[in-house]
């Protein structure tokens, strides 16, 4: 039994025998129990996502379990990403969790007030809707797909759909302006057999999505929650070059974190998309006068503010993992890589204006290897730059100081890690 199936049955369990509140499994429940690799999906009667918090901290506490990501991506609609951390790895479970079917802000089907069934998979008690509701639910949540273009259905679903619709009370199945029960079963056998076109699968989806009426309150109250509730967040790596940074970043890229966010992965350096920035060699230029370091400050300042409010901040709110080789602090800590001469007092007045970051990662390597890496600088130079760093480090909000005289991969994993529990913290308050 794989760790989403054992989980999967453990939630379950809770929900039904511990808690006995007002659930049930949606969608196709006939597979389980088998090898687990797609999300859960689920019907709570909550009231909010506090609510919902309430009900999931003491199973994750419990479990010893960290809620790493909780999207809301519909109105009271959540995606929950659940993760045990194991030896060197990472086992995850994502649960999709709502109180009604709603789906572009209008509202196809309540669920508590539907009488659930209980059956029995394997030995093991758990609550599903009717087969008339089942119907419902599953073919138009296939359906709705349609809108992004994906391909929404495949022969297991089909077969399944088809033997639910054959055990199922079939009147008004489907809202008496649109299929009756011959049509439908015609429709999903034309399915089956590759018959349909796209043309009648957009007609059907036209008819059943704009039926529904949309809410501007579900709208409003999604996007008000989004902002009061920021699930993404900003990681920014600091170091001196060499130390390591860009490569535990690519290992980061490849690494099982991405399962938990949402949206696309990003890399910053400064404010430029890290794949794309040239390779530069730093302190080989003289420094500017007082002056010209002065207005390059000021510069380098509005366009840290503008890149956050403009596309950081808008990233997080879309539950964004951000990861920044380099920032701002840089330029304080640093000011020689950027031909820039210091000057204490806009530094002070700008890293206390300038919007704070999630987590800071120092990655401390030693100068010698440091050296070995990367030859660009005498040893002597890379020692004074490293005293800079540790001697600025207090400046810095949710500091985390990560050795990497190891592997890099293992440096990784501790930086996965550290964001992971920053995450789960952030959510239940621990």
């Amino acid at each position: 039994m794989n760790f989403k199936t054992k989980l999967t049955k453990l939630f379950i369990s809770y929900l039904h025998n511990d808690l006995k509140i007002d659930y049930c499994i949606l969608g196709n429940h006939e597979g389980l129990f088998k090898k687990r690799n797609k999300d859960l999906d689920l019907y709570i009667n909550f009231k909010n996502r506090k609510n919902l918090l309430k009900i999931l901290k003491p199973f994750l506490i419990n479990k010893k379990l960290l809620l790493v990501n909780l999207i809301e991506y519909e109105h009271n609609s959540f995606q929950a990403c659940i993760v045990k951390i194991k030896s060197n790895n990472f086992n995850y479970l994502i649960l999709d969790i709502c109180n009604d079917f709603t789906y572009d802000n209008r509202l196809f089907l309540r669920f508590n007030n539907i009488q659930k069934k209980i059956v029995k998979i394997n030995n093991f008690k758990l609550k599903i809707l009717p087969n008339y509701y089942i119907f419902k639910y599953y073919f138009n949540k296939k359906i709705l797909k349609l809108k992004n273009d994906k391909i929404f259905i495949n022969n297991s679903d089909i077969k399944f759909l088809i033997n639910i619709l054959k055990n199922c009370n079939y009147k008004n199945l489907m809202d008496k302006h649109i299929y009756n029960y011959s049509k439908i079963l015609k429709f999903l056998l034309s399915i089956k057999k590759n018959k349909t076109n796209k043309k009648n699968l957009l007609k059907y989806y036209n008819s059943f999505f704009y039926s529904k009426k949309f809410s501007f309150f579900k709208f409003y109250s999604k996007l008000v929650n989004r902002l009061n509730f920021i699930t993404g967040i900003q990681v920014v790596f600091l170091g001196c070059d060499g130390s390591g940074k860009s490569s535990i970043i690519k290992n980061i890229s490849k690494s099982i974190i991405l399962n938990f966010f949402r949206h696309k992965f990003f890399h910053y350096h400064l404010f430029s998309k890290y794949q794309t920035r040239k390779q530069t060699l730093p302190y080989k230029k003289k420094e500017y006068n007082q002056f010209l370091s002065n207005v390059k400050l000021l510069y380098l300042y509005i366009r840290f503010v503008f890149n956050y409010y403009f596309d950081i901040y808008i990233k997080k709110i879309k539950s964004n993992l951000i990861l920044n080789d380099r920032y701002y602090h840089d330029v304080f800590i640093d000011p020689k890589r950027y031909r820039i001469k210091s000057n204490l007092i806009l530094n002070n007045l700008f890293s206390k204006i300038l919007p704070k970051v999630d987590i800071i990662f120092y990655i401390n390597t030693s100068a010698e290897n440091i050296y070995k890496r990367k030859k660009e600088l005498p040893l002597p130079q890379i020692k004074k730059i490293i005293k800079m760093y540790k001697n600025n480090l207090s400046k810095c909000n949710n500091l985390k100081i990560i050795n990497n005289n190891t592997s890099s991969k293992v440096t990784s994993f501790k930086v996965c890690k550290e964001i992971l529990l920053y995450k789960n913290n952030k959510l239940l308050g621990g």
